[in-house]
């Protein structure tokens, strides 16, 4: 996830990152403390608050869901290649894709290098966006082509009445 800085902020901690207003962060995780997220500026990370900022949200970012209601979401989807992007249950910071292929869901752990750029195999990316962006148009998987698409809206059935049904007798 990304945010865009409203202002300046000058960290007065050790973790805590300063920016400049206008400068685009990576909001990597939600902090225990509402007040602030963890965040990553130029290869550098920590703590920023986050009334300084506006969090550009994707339809594609769960966030915390765990990966069986990413498989029961996913499944409902009629196209090969829907797909979310969540925090890792498994390690606190790290981001899983999950992508429906077929009657199934892969799970890929977004990998990071030293320099916190984002890649699942060879290609890197300084955000998860550009990731996204790239595997729409590049598989995400190795065994089989599968572009990333975006999720459908589920929308809820609706119950047909008979007309006759609510007619008084």
């Amino acid at each position: 996830m990304e945010a865009l800085a409203l202002c300046d902020f000058n960290g007065t901690r050790e973790d805590e990152l300063s920016f400049k207003v206008g400068q685009q962060l990576k909001i990597m995780t939600e902090s225990s403390d509402l007040n602030w997220y963890k965040a990553e500026l130029n290869g550098r990370e920590g703590f920023i608050p986050r009334n300084y900022v506006t969090v550009k949200p994707h339809k594609w970012f769960y966030g915390k869901i765990r990966r069986a209601e990413a498989e029961e979401l996913l499944s409902k989807q009629r196209v090969n290649g829907a797909f979310l992007i969540r925090e890792s249950e498994s390690t606190a910071g790290d981001f899983t894709l999950s992508v429906k292929t077929g009657n199934d869901v892969q799970h890929f752990k977004v990998l990071r290098d030293g320099s916190g750029k984002y890649f699942l195999w060879v290609v890197k990316f300084n955000s998860l966006n550009q990731l996204v962006e790239y595997h729409y148009t590049s598989s995400v998987s190795r065994s089989q082509t599968i572009m990333l698409r975006d999720m459908e809206e589920i929308q809820p059935q609706q119950v047909k009445h008979n007309k006759y049904e609510h007619a008084k007798h």
